[in-house]
């Protein structure tokens, strides 16, 4: 069975057996007839082919739907004008389809702004305001490093609207493709220096013209998807809507063509805009549906103007639209040799003439365009001869009377776009893989990097030898895997991945840690990390950063992570969060510090489209830190839900849970967390501490001595440590329930066991103070004991319940300040008074 591959119809299919190049031909004859002024241009134009008649005579039409966008600006000249009071208007800067952009001064805050003025002569002035003010409120739901800012709007005198933007200064993306096509022409060498020489752009030295293109592309990419995310389609992407400042970065301009996701109906149905070089297929029909997609096309088409100096399409307005409609443009290694192949494949599967077969979004685009910088593997993958041949099939009489060659080439073409869908399936598939790995396996300490369950293991081995053979982190799960084997004894299989690291990496530090690898023994499972050459890229600071994490030295750790470049790794932003010292910070500090990262993780999981089991264990922690503690439980659980069997995501849930009074739950995450790691003491403590909450002391006792700790006077002395917290509050509740005899009783218990710790080196901590404050029966050093455990473990619901039961009616001056310090502790750090 043959399988014939089609693009979408427009909006008015061409006859099947048309030829492109005739059809294009035949548009661009009509219009120029037409505007000749001959009655019967359309039975001239298709003398010879009145089969189409009809077909050019409604792409004539839609043509004409478009005429407001080539047009010049008749506005009147409005310099010297001040507007509102405020904005003195000075010299035009240019003009587009909307409107004609003044330069201006801001009489009240005193800085250069540019003032954007509707055309006073539009066909439909009404609706082409409504659009216009739309653009004011589309730009300013944006604030983004590469994206213009709107400062304000109003009316002018004449009653025409106009918006207020941000002045910048730079150069138009335009000229700056218009001149180093020029310097290509005469064999001038494309690099950083020119740049900064003839337009004043800083560059950094050594900087490609194609990869300083490419960079361009993707921070356009990321303020775009701001754009998109706001609900807005810009719809005009362009050169010269992009200005690339002095300091080398570029800003995307003009939302005059913006489209509200909200408010579609002003345009769609009546006028079909754009500019023609730039624009997708769909933006050609009355109606076209227009997606983020769509800008995605523009983008990139801008791209490859830039990659390979010509634009997509020539010619004049008629001839570009007809040649839209009808043909690809020249493939970007025709129209430029020597363009990487990765490169060339990006560029065109954002240009893809089938929307659904494009990047589905601004943040696709960018991910692949930064996997390209990174020198890792891409999504997209280049269109082959054969895939062009499928997509002329459709159009080609030619092809069509060749049954089977048109079988051949359908099945081909079908082999092609289900590698290209496999392709992505397997960069979601990727993602889901790391998504679900257990934090542990890089965060932790080496006794509990171990997985215990045989189970668990295989699981998880599977899971990396999955990622590994999908090639997409081609460094990050090679390592992991690597990492992993050493861990549960294999280093010969460590050595092997760290081969495969070194390769994928190539760089002299990659290559001296894969030989330390293969160096280890048998019985090794540590790794010598010592006079390795310096890190020279961000895979190798990530390569160090991680070994040092795995060394346990956090400062060297710390700055590894900290090199550009090496958040934009998998893992890169969670592992560097994971060294924040938060311990050693004062209160405000802390709490900064917090916010700063939970942005940065939300950020990163907005990037990336969708939450990982580390970015969530993480964005929990920051939360709870914030005592913003509902939704760091929420985070937790989410964490859970993505890597059910990570024990870490286990305590920490379980953990929330409790302090929260969610006390089931809490005991459900605890216990699946002491099954995986029964010989790990955090949840252990956390699971006798939601027991003595719920007043269950016998059980909680129970749990304690039968848990399988290691051997050895520290487990001992924790579980000690644990049951004389357990009758210190037994014997509170009972104190609180007036069961004197009973209180008494179990203070003698709580005392032996006070005695044991002794001889084990510890005098019990705050429940020994508070051991000492029922036995005086003091109810002031009772609520000072407690406050002391509350301040060390702020938001414990059950905690606050207990102190605020206990407290005095009376206080002495040293209670009122440890009161007041109670007090403080719900008051966020960055509300608090500063001396």
């Amino acid at each position: 069975m043959s399988v014939t591959p089609t693009d979408p119809p427009l909006e008015h299919e061409t006859p099947p057996d048309a030829e492109p190049e005739l059809v294009e031909s035949l548009i661009a004859h009509a219009l120029e007839l037409r505007d000749q002024g001959h009655a019967d241009w359309l039975q001239r134009a298709t003398v010879d082919a009145p089969q189409l008649a009809e077909a050019i005579a409604a792409a004539v039409a839609d043509t004409d739907r478009m005429a407001e966008l080539f047009g010049e600006s008749l506005a009147a000249p409005v310099s010297g004008t001040t507007f509102d009071g405020r904005f003195r208007i000075g010299r035009r800067l240019g003009a587009g389809a909307m409107g004609v952009v003044h330069l201006a001064e801001d009489l009240k805050l005193i800085r250069p702004v540019a003032v954007k003025i509707l055309h006073a002569a539009v066909v439909d002035k009404e609706r082409a305001t409504r659009r216009f003010l739309r653009e004011a409120e589309a730009m300013a739901s944006v604030q983004h490093d590469h994206v213009v800012t709107v400062h304000d709007q109003g009316l002018t005198p004449a009653g025409d609207p106009f918006l207020v933007m941000e002045y910048v200064d730079g150069v138009a993306l335009s000229e700056l493709v218009e001149s180093a096509a020029e310097r290509d022409a005469k064999g001038l060498p494309l690099d950083a220096a020119w740049l900064a020489d003839e337009h004043g752009i800083a560059v950094p030295d050594g900087t490609t013209w194609t990869r300083l293109a490419v960079t361009w592309a993707r921070d356009l990419a990321a303020g775009l998807a701001e754009v998109h995310a706001a609900g807005v389609l810009h719809r005009d992407i362009k050169p010269s809507n992009v200005i690339v400042r002095r300091d080398g970065r570029p800003l995307l301009l003009d939302f005059g063509l913006a489209l509200l996701d909200t408010d579609s109906s002003l345009t769609r149905g009546h006028t079909s805009i754009g500019t023609p070089v730039y624009m997708p297929s769909e933006g050609l029909s009355v109606g076209g549906e227009r997606t983020p997609a769509s800008d995605v096309y523009s983008l990139a088409a801008t791209l490859y103007h830039l990659v390979t100096l010509r634009q997509p399409y020539s010619g004049t307005p008629t001839e570009v639209l007809a040649a839209i409609a009808t043909r690809d443009p020249l493939p970007v290694q025709a129209a430029r040799r020597g363009l990487p192949r990765d490169l060339r494949a990006v560029v065109e599967h954002g240009m893809e003439r089938r929307p659904q077969r494009r990047y589905a979004s601004a943040i696709a685009f960018e991910a692949d365009l930064t996997a390209f910088l990174e020198h890792r593997a891409v999504v997209a993958r280049p269109t082959s001869g054969a895939r062009r041949l499928a997509r002329r099939t459709v159009r080609s009489r030619m092809v069509r009377g060749a049954v089977l060659a048109l079988a051949l080439v359908g099945l081909v073409a079908f082999s092609m776009f289900a590698r290209a869908e496999r392709a992505e399936e397997r960069l979601a598939r990727d993602f889901a893989i790391r998504a679900a790995l257990p934090p542990t396996l890089s965060l932790v300490g080496p006794t509990n990097r171990t997985v215990l369950d045989p189970a668990d293991r295989a699981h998880f081995r599977a899971l990396l030898d999955e990622g590994v053979a999908l090639g997409h982190s081609p460094v990050v799960l090679p390592l992991m895997r690597a990492t992993f084997r050493l861990d549960h004894g294999d280093p010969a299989g460590a050595a092997a991945d760290m081969a495969r690291v070194a390769e994928a990496a190539d760089t002299p530090y990659a290559h001296a840690l894969a030989e330390r690898y293969a160096e280890l023994a048998p019985d090794q499972d540590a790794v010598d990390i010592d006079d390795l050459p310096a890190p020279e890229t961000a895979a190798d600071a990530y390569l160090a950063g991680y070994h040092a994490l795995r060394a346990g030295r956090g400062a060297a750790a710390r700055a590894a992570f900290d090199t550009q470049g090496v958040a934009a790794l998998p893992f890169g932003t969670e592992l560097r969060q994971a060294l924040v010292p938060y311990g050693g910070l004062e209160p405000s500090a802390r709490y900064a510090a917090a916010l700063e990262s939970l942005d940065e993780l939300t950020e990163l999981e907005r990037r990336q489209g969708a939450p990982s089991a580390a970015s969530r264990h993480q964005i929990s922690y920051a939360l709870g830190i914030l005592q913003r503690y509902r939704e760091a439980l929420d985070a937790a659980r989410d964490a859970v839900a993505l890597s059910p069997r990570a024990y870490v995501l286990r305590i920490n849930a379980g953990y929330l849970a409790m302090r929260l009074d969610r006390y089931a739950e809490a005991r459900e995450h605890l216990e699946l967390a002491m099954e995986l790691r029964p010989n790990y003491a955090k949840p252990l403590r956390s699971y006798t501490w939601t027991l003595i909450a719920e007043q269950r002391f016998d059980e909680a006792l129970a749990v304690l001595r039968a848990a399988p700790l290691d051997p050895g006077p520290a487990s001992e002395r924790f579980r000690k440590t644990q049951e004389l917290a357990v009758e210190v509050q037994r014997a509170l509740a009972q104190r609180n329930a007036g069961d004197v005899a009973g209180m008494a009783a179990t203070l003698d218990v709580a005392e032996a066991l006070r005695a044991e710790l002794g001889q084990l080196g510890s005098g019990g901590g705050a429940n020994g103070a508070l051991l000492d404050a029922l036995r005086a029966d003091d109810q002031e050093a009772i609520f000072a004991a407690l406050t002391n455990v509350y301040l060390s473990d702020l938001g414990n619901t059950w905690l606050l319940e207990t102190l605020t039961h206990n407290l005095p009616k009376d206080l002495s001056e040293g209670a009122t300040d440890l009161a007041g310090e109670l007090l403080e502790s719900f008051v966020p750090p960055q509300l608090r008074l500063q001396d």
